[in-house]
């Protein structure tokens, strides 16, 4: 373990030393990544606390409650540790990005104007990435998801899918295929009806071997 001087904090940090330094400064990357990395445990933790059931669901991580339509800010850095020790992590890189919530948790915390500054940043990032989420589709307007249950590395789909519904079965189990938007790229509103065409000589059971549901 290498202990590391954050000096522009005035702060330091245990880090192990392949984790690398710590940025001074979070810049607009940084911190889209770390806030949609930690937003992930954040809507987890949010469900847990709903969904308590005994000590299975124990988490001791404090959280003030939110929903999808208004997600959590600048507070998602408060209590960071207790955030990221609520479950294992099993990402390749959690290591990596916990480090980087670590180090803007500590840049909300040095100052008033440093707070006020995260939090007018999150705003268009938070914006940005719920737009993300539902509407970023293929040219023909479906979202495939293929790697629920584990994301591995990619947190920013881990988050989408705990954004959109907490938690999704392995790709052995079933593959999701997710309509977003219609033909005039339209988000799909639940008032209306919709119609699906398909060529003669290309209808779903020429190509799909399985049960749709």
């Amino acid at each position: 373990m290498n202990r590391i001087a954050f000096a522009t904090l005035g702060v330091s940090a245990i880090t192990a030393s392949a984790w690398g330094q710590m940025p001074a400064k979070p810049d607009e990357r940084t911190l889209s990544d770390t806030y949609i990395y930690l937003l992930g445990r954040a809507l987890t933790i949010r469900q847990e606390h709903i969904d308590r059931r005994g000590d299975r669901f124990a988490c001791n991580a404090a959280i003030t409650m939110f929903n999808n339509a208004d997600l959590i800010g600048v507070d998602i850095f408060d209590d960071v540790d207790a955030k990221l020790s609520s479950a294992l992590d099993v990402a390749p890189n959690a290591a990596e990005m916990q480090q980087k919530v670590r180090a803007i948790a500590a840049y909300v915390a040095s100052s008033k104007e440093a707070h006020a500054a995260i939090d007018a940043q999150l705003r268009g990032i938070i914006s940005q990435f719920k737009e993300d989420a539902f509407t970023k589709t293929s040219p023909n307007h479906w979202l495939c998801a293929s790697t629920g249950g584990n994301c591995g590395a990619q947190y920013r789909r881990r988050t989408a899918v705990n954004f959109a519904g907490i938690w999704a079965n392995g790709p052995s189990e079933v593959v999701y295929f997710i309509g977003t938007r219609d033909a005039n790229e339209r988000p799909l509103n639940g008032s209306n009806s919709y119609v699906m065409h398909f060529p003669a000589d290309k209808l779903p059971d020429s190509v799909v071997d399985a049960i749709g549901r």
